[in-house]
């Protein structure tokens, strides 16, 4: 099963911790479409850095970007949801992950990869870090 889920770099051809991980799916970032062009628009400047960013898009979240027309993403790798396995991979072999999921920040505790919340809360302090 691990083999398997290896595959998953390779098959969007990148290197383990030379790329960024971000997901977006709360409706504070969604509905909204100034607000949900804002947060892709900032992930696409991040993505032209030099750091691919993919984005495992919730259904709910490639709904909204379709209806706001805010393609093309062009700097993005932007891919359906993975399964559980898969997504602990893509965190734990990222160099950061940028997210409103409140399970994946403690996760990204957990790997000792760095973490951006996209939201104005968080449960998990443990993320929260001064800059």
């Amino acid at each position: 099963m691990v083999k398997k889920n290896l595959l998953i770099l390779d098959k969007l051809h990148l290197k383990p911790k030379y790329c960024a991980l971000a997901t977006i799916h709360r409706a504070e970032n969604t509905d909204e479409p100034k607000k949900l062009k804002s947060v892709f628009f900032a992930l696409e400047k991040f993505a032209q850095n030099g750091w691919p960013a993919i984005v495992p898009l919730h259904p709910r979240t490639r709904k909204k970007l379709n209806e706001s027309r805010i393609f093309p993403l062009i700097n993005l790798i932007l891919i359906d949801p993975v399964s559980y396995l898969d997504m602990l991979l893509l965190e734990k072999q990222t160099k950061v992950i940028l997210i409103d999921s409140g399970g994946l920040q403690k996760e990204a505790f957990w790997f000792e990869v760095p973490c951006v919340t996209l939201w104005n809360e968080t449960e998990w302090v443990e993320t929260v870090g001064i800059i």
